[in-house]
């Protein structure tokens, strides 16, 4: 079946691939065969500073998932095989080095900073950090310029490598693979699997048959997604952070449209005073024709705290005017997150699709836990309050 598929692909010529699928499904193993035949096919094109590599979640779990793999595929091709530990880990084989690199922080590229790559493998792709695989991808210059993915059990279906990479039909081609198609898997193992979570239709759904639909575990589970709406006068809610690397700074517009909910949603992980977050935060203010903030602050609703005299000031070099309202939560944040239950899961409520993917990441992943990042559907939902509660109803939630 492997020999199958690297003929299959070889004939296709295709440089861009894309593994993915469900638990023991076989495809690390494809991964690892296809990108060794095509590691020693290419070999007259390497020179001295080529660096051919492997990119994981971190060395370790590249230690533990893939130098097995390869050795097995080794002694099946008869060639040599000498795997090695150091500061940064490596193997040889037939006498072709192969770096590993772990790539789950943003600063992870810079250890193959000025590469000139031929052939990368990149080995559970939905655990790597996002702008680490941006990096990555220049550093094909050589050669065909082959990259191949593999993917873990998929995520929700808005995470970006399913957004960025599998739905990009142009440049990627995507295989998926389910447990069922391992015929080295006993069946034992499956069936035990199926009687686990024979209630579990999402766990079957990702972890068996590799779909990309959100864990069992999220509360919101199908965020309905639009581009074609034109915001009219709605209002936004600025969750700001106060400190580099600690929460997202957190910006929601919503507008009601009958009995309707339309959302634009900005985070980024700086503080709101920051010049970059600025300037975005001016530009979705006068483009959406916001006509009201509320700034969230929890010290001091008067509008004499930092934060909002900050906005003021920037209100004060713009061509369009907004209310400026300080407002501060006092009930408790999963009681106001609770109510976007109802809209979200209905679909009455529905989120731009030029949104911040790391804004809509988050709700899918948002289990209620204290745990995850909730920055933006704290936002929003208190805009969803705003819209829809009375004044007597919000004075238990909101003080402005």
């Amino acid at each position: 079946m492997v020999i199958f598929f690297s003929i299959f692909f070889e004939k296709r010529n295709q440089t861009k691939i894309i593994l993915c699928g469900g638990i023991a499904s076989g495809k690390t193993f494809l991964a690892c065969y296809l990108f060794l035949k095509i590691l020693l096919k290419g070999r007259h094109l390497y020179k001295q500073d080529t660096n051919n590599f492997i990119l994981g979640n971190s060395q370790k779990s590249l230690e533990i998932n893939v130098l097995g793999q390869f050795d097995k595929i080794a002694s099946m091709l008869n060639i040599s095989f000498l795997p090695k530990y150091s500061n940064t880990s490596y193997f040889e084989v037939d006498s072709l080095r192969v770096n590993l690199y772990g790539g789950d922080k943003a600063s992870d590229f810079e250890r193959f900073r000025g590469s000139n790559s031929a052939i990368i493998y990149i080995n559970e792709a939905t655990t790597l950090h996002k702008e680490t695989l941006i990096e990555c991808l220049k550093r094909l210059r050589v050669g065909k310029q082959t990259i191949i993915f593999d993917t873990p059990n998929p995520d929700h279906p808005e995470h970006y490598f399913k957004t960025d990479y599998i739905d990009n039909t142009n440049t990627y081609f995507t295989y998926n693979f389910t447990t069922y198609d391992n015929a080295l898997i006993p069946a034992d193992f499956i069936k035990t699997q199926e009687q686990l979570y024979k209630d579990s239709l999402t766990y079957k759904a990702r972890v068996l048959l590799g779909e990309w639909v959100a864990s069992n575990d999220a509360i919101f589970t199908n965020v309905n997604l639009v581009s074609n709406y034109e915001f009219k006068a709605p209002i936004a809610y600025l969750d700001p952070d106060c400190s580099i690397g600690g929460d997202n700074s957190a910006l929601c517009v919503l507008e009601r449209l009958d009995n309707k909910f339309y959302a634009f949603v900005f985070q980024e992980k700086l503080p709101a005073s920051d010049p970059r977050v600025l300037n975005t935060i001016k530009t979705i203010l006068e483009n959406l024709n916001v006509h009201t903030l509320y700034i969230e602050d929890r010290d001091n609703t008067t509008g004499q705290d930092s934060i909002t005299k900050t906005f003021t000031g920037l209100r004060a070099h713009m061509n369009h005017y907004y209310r400026i309202a300080p407002i501060k939560p006092i009930s408790n944040k999963f009681t106001r997150i609770a109510t976007l239950i109802g809209p979200i899961t209905s679909s009455n409520l529905s989120i731009l699709d030029f949104s911040s993917k790391s804004a809509i990441s988050d709700i899918y992943k948002y289990k209620g836990d204290g745990k995850s990042d909730d920055d933006s559907l704290d936002s929003l939902s208190a805009l969803y309050m705003l819209l829809t509660l009375d004044k007597r109803a919000l004075k238990h939630i909101l003080l402005k």
